[in-house]
C-alpha cells in the first residue's frame, strides 16, 4: 500500500509504504519517483497494481512505468475527474491503453471514459463497510453542542461549488430566522475545501455571520473517520446538493443509516434516489426548490420516517460490501492468470 495516509496500518498482510510525509520541499514530482523506486524495489512481491484514478492525477502514471519496464500488470479504478480535460492527452491514452482491466465507479463514469479511451469497462460501485454509532442520539447531540430537540440538517463532504455547498446555505437562509428558530433547525457542515477552494468555506461562514445565523449554522471541519458515524447519528435530515456527482459514498452511508435524504436531480444521485420513494430530489442549483423540499421533510414526520426506512432497505438490497470485494478479487485473479501472456482482460 503506497499511501500518504497517516493511519497506523497494523494488519500483517499490509505492507505499508508512506510516499508523502508533508516535509517542506517534498513535491509531487519527488513523490512520483518515490513510487517508481518502491515499485522496482518490491517488484518480486507484487503480482498486480491497483490504481485509483481521477483525471490529471500524475501519481497514477508510475503504474504505466511498472507495466512497461518491469512487467507489473495494473488495474485502473476510476472514481472522479469526469469534467476535466486531460492535460497530457497522449500519456493518459497510453495509461489506459496498457491497463489490464478498467473499473468505473458509476455508469456515468463508464460511459465518459469509454468514449475517451475506446476501452470497455466494468462498473463496480465503491463501497465501505459502514458502521453505526452505538452512542444514543440524544447523548451525541449534547456532546456536539446541540439541543435534543434540534432538527439537524447534515452536509458531509468537500465544501466547494461543484458540491452545491452554497446552494444549501442559501436555501437554509431563505427559510427565514423565525422559521429556523421556531422549528429548532440546525445546519451542520462537516468537511473542508478541495483543490485549493478553501475560500468556499470562508465565504459560507461570512454569509452565515452576515445573516445573523451563527447560532444555527455550524462548521465542524474535517472529521476523523472513526467519528463520521456519529455525524450521521446526530443528523435528522441529510442533504446532497451537488451540481455533478459520480458515485457518492456519503450518500450511500446516509442510506445505510436510514436518514431521510434530499439530493439534487443529477446523475450519480438520481441513480440512488427515487423521488418520494427513498428520498427527495430537487432541481440542481435551485435553492428555492431545495428550500421547499426542506420544508416538506421538516413538516411531514411520517414522510421523513418512511423515506429513511425505505432508503435503508434499498441500501441493504443493492449494496453489499462483500460482493464488491468478490468482484475485485475475480478481476485480480483473471489478470494474474494471464500475466505472462500480456493479455488485457475484457469486462
Amino acid at each position: 500500500m503506497f499511501t500518504s495516509c497517516n493511519y497506523e496500518w497494523s494488519k500483517e498482510n499490509i505492507h505499508y509504504v508512506k510516499i508523502w510525509n508533508g516535509a517542506p520541499g517534498l513535491t509531487i514530482l519527488s513523490t512520483f519517483f518515490l513510487i517508481i523506486l518502491n515499485l522496482i524495489k518490491l517488484r518480486d512481491k507484487i503480482d498486480i497494481v491497483h490504481i485509483p484514478y481521477t483525471s490529471n492525477d500524475i501519481l497514477a502514471f508510475p503504474g504505466l512505468f511498472g507495466k512497461k519496464f518491469i512487467g507489473l500488470p495494473y488495474v485502473i479504478m476510476i472514481h472522479g475527474g469526469m469534467t476535466l480535460e486531460w492535460k497530457f492527452k497522449m500519456l493518459h491514452q497510453s495509461f489506459f491503453d496498457n491497463a489490464n482491466f478498467i473499473i468505473a465507479a458509476s455508469e456515468r463514469m463508464k460511459l465518459e471514459y469509454e468514449k475517451r479511451t475506446s476501452r470497455a469497462m466494468k462498473v463496480i460501485p465503491p463501497l465501505m463497510p459502514f458502521i453505526k454509532s452505538g452512542i444514543p442520539k440524544d447523548e451525541l447531540k449534547k456532546k456536539y453542542g446541540f439541543d435534543t430537540k434540534d432538527i439537524v440538517i447534515l452536509y458531509l463532504g468537500s465544501i466547494w461549488y461543484m458540491k452545491g455547498s452554497d446552494v444549501l446555505l442559501d436555501a437554509f437562509i431563505s427559510l427565514g430566522h423565525d422559521y429556523i428558530k421556531s422549528n429548532n433547525l440546525q445546519l451542520l457542515y462537516v468537511g473542508e475545501g478541495i483543490y485549493g477552494e478553501t475560500s468556499m468555506k470562508d465565504e459560507l461562514q461570512r454569509k452565515t455571520i452576515e445573516n445573523n445565523l451563527s447560532q444555527y449554522v455550524k462548521f465542524f471541519g474535517s472529521m476523523p473517520h472513526e467519528k463520521v458515524p456519529e455525524m450521521y447519528k446526530i443528523a435528522d435530515i441529510y442533504v446532497k446538493p451537488s451540481l455533478l456527482e459520480g458515485s457518492p459514498v456519503s450518500l450511500r452511508e446516509a442510506m445505510f443509516n436510514g436518514l431521510p435524504i434530499i439530493g439534487s436531480n443529477v446523475d450519480g444521485i438520481n441513480t440512488h434516489l427515487i423521488h418520494e420513494k427513498n428520498g427527495i430530489l430537487f432541481e440542481k442549483g435551485d435553492s428555492n426548490d431545495l428550500r421547499n423540499k426542506l420544508i416538506q421533510l421538516i413538516e411531514d414526520n411520517d414522510l421523513a420516517y418512511r423515506l429513511g426506512i425505505t432508503a435503508k432497505n434499498d441500501y441493504s438490497k443493492q449494496y453489499v460490501f462483500q460482493n464488491m470485494i468478490s468482484d475485485h478479487l475475480k478481476i485480480y485473479k483473471e489478470v494474474i492468470n494471464l500475466k505472462h501472456n500480456s493479455v488485457l482482460v475484457k469486462p
